[in-house]
């Protein structure tokens, strides 16, 4: 199977690729940076995508690091996320495919099986 293209999230809330990183990169006065990496992880047999935030933001027109350093792995949503370079205050949010909420939906029918339950009814009523 071949490698699959590296994905980034910006701090504009954008997913780049890695070949259009340079044409997402901003303005003098106004950058854009990498807070992250579109990962694939799988859970409960099925593949998804996931957030992988880093430490450390780089700018996007920047070379990304092979292996950074991660802040957060977030596999069905998160908000609020910040990008850490130095002077940028953009906050963006995470969410991800339904098969992933699907997949976390069997994980917890599996581990909880009665609180699941319970939480239906309760939804039901």
């Amino acid at each position: 199977m071949p490698a699959r293209e590296r994905t980034f999230m910006l701090c504009n809330g954008e997913t780049v690729r890695y070949g259009e990183l340079i044409k997402h990169a901003g303005t003098k006065h106004f950058r854009n940076h990498i807070i992250g990496e579109i990962v694939y992880v799988t859970m409960e047999g099925r593949t998804v995508t996931a957030l992988a935030q880093w430490r450390v933001s780089v700018d996007a027109d920047r070379v990304p690091p092979i292996n950074p350093s991660l802040s957060v792995g977030a596999i069905i949503e998160a908000k609020g996320i910040s990008c850490s370079a130095v002077g940028c205050q953009r906050e963006v949010d995470w969410y991800s495919s339904r098969s992933a909420m699907e997949a976390s939906y069997r994980r917890l029918m599996r581990h909880f099986p009665d609180g699941v339950k319970a939480l239906e009814e309760e939804k039901a009523r």
